[in-house]
């Protein structure tokens, strides 16, 4: 079966995520956390690396595209999931079972996200998974869906509750493929996607 990877795997190392572990308060609150894929710019893109932090204001500014949305409700201290998608089918033939299996694959935005209350401010262990549908393979023998997967983990610093932190990015190659699967429309000077992650008390 062939299916298209893109793995991202990051942590925006080195800035403030080495700081020293702080322990759980303990206190539970029932919290949203809002994942955002945007596109932004070459000179937006240039101004957001080395930082890991955003204002409210960067998401709104010229040159930032919001792609998708993904947001999971749940309590500090218990890890929450969400997916917003669909199942595509696989269907292949068994020679063992002599008839045609069929199996299914989530295509979609996945967030696994556990959050900590640290004196009265949040830290955040993040998966997030964006698979896109790029096209049905159907051979005569076998039919799948092949995907394009775009998958970010990270442990964050602690940061204020509405805060809009950076857990991730894909620019070139990858970052034009996606776009255009997505349809978002892509160019050289507009082809990062940056990952942002906001947790806020409901």
């Amino acid at each position: 079966m062939k299916k298209t990877a893109l793995v991202l795997l990051l942590g925006l190392g080195g800035l403030a995520w080495a700081e020293p572990e702080k322990k759980d308060t303990g206190k539970k609150e029932p919290i949203v956390m809002r994942l955002q894929a945007v596109q932004v710019s070459d000179a937006t893109a240039r101004d957001w690396d080395g930082d890991w932090q955003l204002k409210a204001a960067d998401l709104k500014s010229e040159g930032v595209h919001i792609l998708q949305t993904n947001e999971v409700a749940g309590i500090t201290g218990r890890e929450c999931s969400s997916f917003v998608g669909r199942k595509n089918h696989i269907i292949y033939y068994d020679s063992r079972a002599t008839q045609f299996q069929v199996q299914y694959v989530d295509v979609g935005a996945k967030l696994n996200c556990l959050c900590k209350s640290i004196d009265g401010r949040v830290n955040a262990e993040v998966y997030a998974e964006l698979s896109l549908l790029e096209k049905n393979v159907n051979d005569g023998k076998t039919s799948f869906p092949q995907n394009i997967v775009l998958k970010s983990t990270i442990n964050t610093p602690t940061f204020a509750y509405g805060d809009h932190v950076l857990v991730g990015n894909v620019r070139g190659v990858e970052a034009r493929h996606y776009l255009e699967v997505l349809g978002a429309g892509s160019n050289p000077k507009n082809d990062n996607v940056y990952f942002v992650l906001t947790v806020e008390r409901l």
